[in-house]
C-alpha cells in the first residue's frame, strides 16, 4: 500500500510521514502485515547531490529543525541539479515513470517483496508534488490513498519558514494547488505529536483499515 503525501515547504509533510508510521507499527492489526517504510521521488537525486557535493545525504531529510538551515540553503541548488538530472528524459511521460520506478525499485531493494512482519507493507511517499506522480501511482500501484497536509503561513513561521519568491512560486510548490483529489486533507497547525496522532488514530488508519488493508 503507497500512501502519497504532499503539502508546501514547512508544512510538516516529513514530520506527519514519521508519526503515521509509528502509528502503523502502533497498530496490532496494521503492524502484523509487515513494516512501514518512508522513501521520497527525490531520494535518488539527492543521493547523487550528496555524494558529488561530499554532503551527508541524512541532514537532507533530516527532521531536526536544527538542520532546517542546512536543508534551505541546498533547496535552490537541489531544484536546478534535480531538473538537470531529468533533462536526459525526453518527455514528462518518461521522467514520471523513472522517478516512480526508481522509488519501487528502491523499496523492492529494501524488503518489499518480503512476505509477514520482515516485509514492508506500507510505503509513504513524503515528496509528492505533481499531479502526474499522483495519477501514475493510482493507476499503476494499485492500493493508494493521497494526504495533502496543509498548515497556516503562521504555523510554517514558527516552523522556520519565510516567504522566498523564487522558492515558494515554483513549480515544485505551486503544482498541486488547483488539484482536488486528494483522498484525506490534514491541517497541521498545531505543534508536537499529539494533534496528528488523534487525527491519525480517528482518521486515516481505521480508514486505511477498512478499505486497504
Amino acid at each position: 500500500v503507497y500512501i502519497l503525501v504532499s503539502g508546501k515547504r514547512a508544512v510538516g509533510k516529513d514530520f506527519v510521514a514519521a508519526q503515521l508510521c509509528k502509528g502503523m507499527q502502533q497498530s496490532r492489526g496494521l503492524n502484523k502485515r509487515g513494516r512501514c517504510f518512508v522513501r521520497r521521488f527525490a531520494d535518488t537525486v539527492k543521493e547523487l547531490y550528496a555524494r558529488d557535493r561530499n554532503l551527508d545525504v541524512t541532514r537532507l531529510n533530516s527532521q531536526d529543525p536544527q538542520d532546517r538551515d542546512f536543508k534551505e540553503s541546498h533547496r535552490a541548488e537541489l531544484t536546478k541539479y534535480f531538473r538537470t538530472y531529468l533533462l536526459r528524459f525526453s518527455s514528462p511521460e518518461e521522467r514520471v515513470l523513472h522517478v516512480c520506478s526508481k522509488l519501487i525499485q528502491h523499496v523492492r531493494e529494501s524488503g518489499g517483496d518480503e512476505d509477514g512482519a520482515r516485509g514492508i507493507a506500507w510505503v509513504v511517499v513524503s515528496d509528492v508534488r505533481h499531479a502526474a506522480e499522483l495519477e501514475w501511482c493510482k493507476k499503476n500501484l494499485g492500493k493508494v490513498v493521497s494526504v495533502r497536509i496543509e498548515a497556516t503561513d503562521a504555523a510554517r513561521a514558527r516552523r522556520g519558514w519565510a516567504f522566498d519568491v523564487d522558492k515558494d512560486t515554483d513549480a515544485t510548490e505551486v503544482a498541486l494547488d488547483s488539484y482536488r483529489s486528494f483522498d484525506f486533507t490534514y491541517h497541521n497547525d498545531a505543534d508536537g505529536e499529539t494533534p496528528v496522532r488523534a487525527w491519525l488514530h480517528d482518521k486515516l488508519l481505521p480508514w486505511i483499515a477498512i478499505n486497504l488493508a
